[in-house]
Order: C-alpha cells, then structure tokens, then sequence
C-alpha cells in the first residue's frame, strides 16, 4: 500500500518566499481596490449632490411652469377673440360689398334712360 505513494518534500524557505511575494501582491491589490472603491464613492457622492439640486429647483421650475401654462392659455383666448374679430370684419365687408350692390341695381333701376340713348 505504502510502496506506490510518491512522497514530496515541501521547501519550507521556497514556500514561505511565495508566501510572502503572494502576500504583497494581494496587499497592492487590495490598495487598489480600496482606492477604486473610495473613488467610486466619491462620484457617488457627487450625483447624490447635483440630484438633490435638481430636486430643490424641482418646486421652482413647476411653478414657473405653471405660470407659462397660464400666460400661454391667456394668449390664446386673446387669439380666439381675435379671430372672431376678424371673422366679423370679413363679414361686414362682405355685407357691405353686397349693400354696394344692391345700391347699384337700385340706382340703375331708377334711372330714366332717354329715348335715343344707345344702351351700350
């Protein structure tokens, strides 16, 4: 049973020298991860203080809105009036064009025309 194991002899001074090259590698690692993770915290930090600057101008921005939503709602009645306005004036004129008319046929109707008078 014993005759076919294969024995190792372990170099301590060897191991204990990968041990400690090892060690220091995983140590810089670790500086390195340390700095990575206080950097990441400090961009954290960063967008947690721009957000909540957005949000204090949250209040502000929505009352300005609300008060360009009520100047654009003014504009456009003062538009509507404006149109209906117009639309009266088309009328009119077109009523007057057709009272002009009207005054023409009646003026035509009215005028005695001579006897030797051509008509055209």
């Amino acid at each position: 049973m014993w005759r076919n194991r294969i024995v190792r002899r372990v170099d301590v001074a060897e191991s204990w020298k990968r041990a400690e090259k090892d060690f220091v590698t995983l140590g810089g690692e670790r500086d390195s991860l340390r700095e990575e993770l206080a950097e990441a915290k400090r961009q954290h930090q960063l967008e947690i203080d721009w957000l909540s600057a957005v949000l204090r101008e949250v209040p502000d921005l929505r009352a300005a809105l609300r008060e360009l939503r009520e100047a654009r709602d003014e504009a456009v009645d003062h538009l509507n009036e404006l149109r209906a306005f117009v639309d009266a004036r088309q009328a009119t004129e077109e009523r007057l064009v057709e009272l002009y008319r009207l005054r023409e046929i009646a003026r035509a109707r009215a005028a005695e025309r001579q006897a030797g008078q051509l008509l055209h």
